[in-house]
């Protein structure tokens, strides 16, 4: 019992202030639609791997259910038991249609099945499986911005640009505080963001693998923060390589990935 309530009390202590700093950081934007912590609420806490989408996808101006402001999506964390992961989202490519004086998509994937969310359970749950019988815990999935545009370029070409990323780094830095990641995976475009801004160093290293999706590649890269090193490993955005991570063409970049971890886990005390 005594345990159970220090540990209790330690999630809610990591809840409390990354809400404190999110809540602070992004209440300029908090009726914006977006989102932050993609996981369940138990990610955050001493977590060796994280994961960065670019920005939440989808249209905000289109009515969807899972469509929630920043203020909603924070609020909701501390009892968000199931990843967003397994959510029924919109499929764009269906288009919209006008419903009761909204626009609405006009069909959606089975809960889960969003090729996004597809190839980050297959790539997450397969650093698990290399790690059993170490206690490894269900990665921590966030984006690197968190107000969701229709595209990577719309979010480029927000005229406040600069001061979304430098609030979303805020947050960033007190998830960092908590988790102390060893491993951050994320895509190209978001490395050009942090380059872009100057928000870490990144070494590079001749490190990196075919992803067998088009002519992208896996590739490894080095930082330090305020926690110490971190290896940052650059893959395909998931909404192209999730269709076909699963598929025998991307088996040997999958198992990179994992032995990529395992490195890190060594090289940086975890």
């Amino acid at each position: 019992m005594c345990f159970e309530a220090t540990a209790a009390n330690e999630r809610k202590t990591y809840i409390e202030a990354f809400l404190k700093t999110a809540q602070r950081e992004l209440a300029p934007y908090s009726e914006s639609i977006g989102l932050v912590i993609y996981s369940p609420v138990d990610t955050l806490a001493p977590n060796p791997v994280a994961f960065w989408g670019f920005n939440p996808g989808q249209d905000p101006k289109v009515t969807d259910p899972t469509h929630w402001t920043i203020a909603e999506a924070l609020s909701r964390f501390p009892t968000q038991t199931e990843s967003l992961l397994m959510q029924v989202w919109p499929d764009a490519r269906g288009g919209t249609r006008d419903e009761r004086e909204k626009r609405v998509y006009c069909r959606a994937f089975p809960a889960g099945g969003a090729p996004y969310q597809r190839g980050i359970r297959h790539l997450l749950s397969a650093i698990r499986r290399s790690r059993q019988g170490t206690n490894f815990p269900e990665p921590l999935v966030t984006n690197f911005l968190f107000l969701q545009t229709a595209s990577a370029e719309e979010a480029g070409a927000m005229r406040n640009i600069g001061d979304i990323v430098q609030r979303c780094w805020r947050v960033h830095e007190a998830i960092f505080g908590i988790a102390q990641p060893r491993v951050l995976i994320t895509s190209a475009n978001v490395l050009e963001y942090v380059r872009r801004f100057t928000l870490m160093p990144l070494k590079p290293t001749n490190e990196s693998i075919h992803s067998g999706y088009s002519n992208w590649c896996c590739k490894k890269w080095e930082t330090v923060v305020k926690h110490g090193g971190m290896t940052v490993l650059q893959v395909p955005h998931m909404s192209y390589w999730g269709g076909c991570i699963e598929r025998e063409r991307s088996q040997e970049a999958v198992a990179w990935i994992e032995k990529m971890v395992r490195k890190a886990m060594t090289e940086h005390g975890a």
